[in-house]
């Protein structure tokens, strides 16, 4: 049976499509993407406004709320000219000098709580009662005590003792000399004891049957210790309680005298002296007149005290001046560094009739 070419064969009447390149593809996409950047409106917001979260705008602090001016602190003692000042004015004020400068905070810090001025006690006054006059020359009279005994300790201290005496250059030679010369007695001395047999106590040995049983005496020791041990331990479990109670209170014991501490570190630093210099504070001196010193009117009357120190060391004891202390002057003098002129050998040799090679 024979077939026909139409039978055996298809005919493509279409064509071929146009297929494109890479190249061509990405130059219509390209194409694409600028006319659609092109056909967008022109009044585009900033960079921060096309983001996908929005972001909160601060407002200036001219445009305020109604609320919020109420609710800002203010003065209800300034006066109003204070409130409303102007650039310019300020400006003007501080230029001419009539607006005061800000105070640091440093300045409201108080050094110290002790008055200022401290009262003096009754007992100074021009005629005191007899048991404030005794109070007041009693404080004094024991500081002087006080004084006169640490004086004592010290010429103590440096007092010889009655079996002792001072050292003379005879006698540092003489302790020097010593065992030179004599070294014939010492040799004598050294035969005689050498014909003496010395005697020493030997320790007896033990015995293999003595010392089993202080093995096994050691092992039943040992063996107590540890039975004992084991029922300490479980004894504790069932004071468990107790313990923690015991725990809590000590706790709270650390806890409380943390708290004394804190305190007493406060007082210390509002009521007491700190070291501000290179010197330790001491009190004044108090001044007193005995009875028979007071004259007979308060016109012959003068002040003991200077005014001036007086408000030097209070001002000290506040913690508002450090203690000066005078520096004490070195004895060494400072050696003074002379020339040295040195000529060389080959600056010797040069003379007035030697010539250059």
């Amino acid at each position: 049976m024979k077939c026909t070419d139409e039978d055996l064969f298809l005919l493509d009447r279409s064509g071929k499509k146009n297929s494109l390149s890479r190249r061509q593809k990405a130059t219509i996409n390209n194409r694409q993407l600028l006319k659609k950047i092109s056909d967008m409106p022109e009044d585009i917001g900033s960079f921060k406004e096309l983001r996908s979260f929005p972001i909160k705008q601060r407002q200036p602090k001219a445009i305020l709320s109604k609320k919020k001016k109420f609710l800002q602190p203010y003065d209800i003692w300034a006066d109003g000219d204070e409130k409303g000042i102007s650039f310019e004015k300020e400006y003007f004020l501080k230029a001419t000098k009539k607006l005061l400068p800000k105070r640091p905070k440093t300045l409201q810090q108080i050094p110290s709580l002790l008055p200022p001025v401290e009262v003096s006690s009754v007992g100074t006054s021009y005629n005191p009662p007899a048991s404030d006059y005794q109070k007041y020359i009693s404080s004094i009279v024991a500081d002087e005590i006080q004084l006169c005994n640490e004086e004592n300790k010290i010429q103590k201290a440096l007092r010889i003792a009655p079996n002792e005496c001072f050292v003379i250059k005879e006698d540092r030679m003489a302790e020097e000399r010593a065992g030179l010369f004599d070294g014939d007695e010492s040799n004598d001395e050294e035969n005689d004891s050498g014909d003496k047999e010395i005697t020493v106590n030997k320790s007896k040995t033990k015995t293999m049957k003595a010392k089993r049983k202080e093995k096994v005496e050691k092992r039943k020791r040992f063996s107590i210790e540890r039975e004992k041990a084991v029922k300490i331990q479980e004894n504790a479990i069932f004071s468990v309680k107790r313990f923690n109670k015991e725990i809590m209170q000590q706790l709270s014991e650390i806890e409380e005298r943390a708290k004394l501490r804190e305190e007493k570190k406060i007082l210390k630093s509002l009521y007491g002296t700190k070291k501000l210099g290179r010197g330790k504070f001491a009190e004044p001196y108090q001044s007193f007149l005995l009875p028979e010193e007071l004259p007979s009117s308060l016109c012959q009357l003068q002040p003991q005290d200077n005014i001036i120190a007086m408000r030097f060391k209070s001002m000290q004891k506040r913690n508002m001046l450090p203690v000066f202390v005078e520096k004490l002057k070195s004895n060494k003098k400072r050696r003074k560094l002379k020339f040295k002129h040195v000529e060389k050998r080959s600056h010797k040799e040069v003379t007035i009739n030697s010539k250059v090679m």
